[in-house]
């Protein structure tokens, strides 16, 4: 989580697409070392091997392995609300697309290593959930109706 801190502290408020390319490609490297990719998996069985209530269930573990993940989006989150106050990108629910990032990126790399998926490398991964993603954050400009 340190090393998430220094990656949102450092970063600078660019253009849209190439700000969120260069942000998720420093958290992919984060997210992508051994370390994290063990702690993620760990997290992913731990929380996919409970029921959500009865005998089976432990909240208090589910709880403390969804801090990282909650960490990550609440940066997101300020990041791209920060971003749309600055109308680099344009008004859309930050919460949930920090969510929505949070859960690919971290879903992609937690899957790596498996031989029927594809393997981007974190350059490759960043840039296309940046394009995708960019598609609908951009400020659209209106279009008026000359008919």
């Amino acid at each position: 989580m340190a090393q998430l801190d220094e990656v949102f502290a450092q970063e600078r408020y660019e253009d849209g697409e190439t700000g969120l390319a260069r942000l998720l490609k420093r958290i992919v490297t984060v997210l992508n070392t051994p370390c994290a990719v063990s702690l993620l998996r760990i997290m992913h069985q731990i929380v996919g091997s409970r029921e959500p209530s009865g005998a089976l269930s432990n909240q208090e573990e589910q709880r403390s392995t969804s801090i990282l993940a909650k960490h990550l989006m609440a940066h997101l989150g300020k990041y791209f609300e920060s971003q749309m106050t600055r109308g680099i990108l344009r008004p859309v629910k930050a919460g949930l697309t920090a969510y929505l990032i949070t859960s690919i990126l971290i879903s992609t790399i937690v899957g790596r290593g498996q031989s029927h998926r594809i393997q981007p490398s974190h350059e490759e991964l960043a840039e296309m959930i940046a394009t995708l993603y960019c598609y609908g954050l951009l400020p659209r400009e209106e279009q008026t109706d000359t008919t």
